[in-house]
């Protein structure tokens, strides 16, 4: 389902996160090993001046099924 959503949303919806409990998680993968998912959380658009050189990486979809990350 394409959207756009909020950290938040993505980890309620994978049973990361709810109200009561808050996720410890803060960079990019997440994983619910209940349910066989790992999230993979990645800015395609960076600039320059909130990413150093050393993390501009070229993030990109290469199929449905793979990512170049």
């Amino acid at each position: 389902m394409h959207s756009r959503y909020t950290r938040n949303q993505i980890m309620a919806a994978f049973v990361l996160r709810t109200f009561a409990t808050k996720t410890s998680n803060r960079e990019g993968v997440a994983e619910n090993k209940s349910l066989n998912v790992e999230l993979l959380f990645v800015d395609l658009i960076k600039s320059e001046e909130n990413f150093s050189p050393t993390t501009m990486y070229q993030d990109y979809a290469i199929t449905a099924q793979l990512f170049h990350w």
